[in-house]
């Protein structure tokens, strides 16, 4: 059984953090709400000082305001799209793909890494390979 928590933040520009302990699909929507639905556990969403923390133990796929500021710890694979804010991959288990942000940034990917529609693109370690298009600005990737 699915079960989603939502919460609404102030304004659509906000730096929102999640852990998965799976698979993480993160989408961009207009407003200014942020929510979470997961197949397993319920996921916990906290909101303090302009920053939404998000935590699910299983599958999750989390809503954002696509101006949103994002930092993603994620034990499986990840999926980020239609955003126009920054993305902050701290860690991906499986494979990252990112389809619509702003400037990514890529600590650690144990996959394969796709990009499109990216303002930047920085990867620090990508033990798969790195699939980067459409980008408008620099682009540096240790795969």
């Amino acid at each position: 059984m699915a079960t989603q928590r939502e919460i609404e933040v102030e304004e659509a520009v906000v730096v929102v953090r999640v852990e998965a302990g799976r698979n993480l699909h993160v989408h961009g929507v207009e407003g200014t709400t942020v929510r979470a639905e997961s197949d397993g556990h319920e996921p916990v969403i906290e909101y303090a000082d302009d920053v939404v923390e998000v935590q699910c133990s299983s599958d999750c796929v989390v809503h954002v305001p696509r101006q949103a500021q994002l930092e993603i710890e994620v034990k499986g694979d990840l999926l980020v799209d239609n955003l126009i804010g920054g993305v902050g991959i701290l860690f991906a288990g499986g494979n990252a793909s990112v389809a619509g942000a702003g400037e990514l940034h890529a600590q650690k990917v144990k996959g394969d890494l796709r990009v499109s529609q990216a303002a930047s693109v920085k990867a620090k370690e990508v033990r798969g390979n790195a699939h980067i298009s459409d980008v408008h600005g620099p682009v540096s990737a240790n795969a």
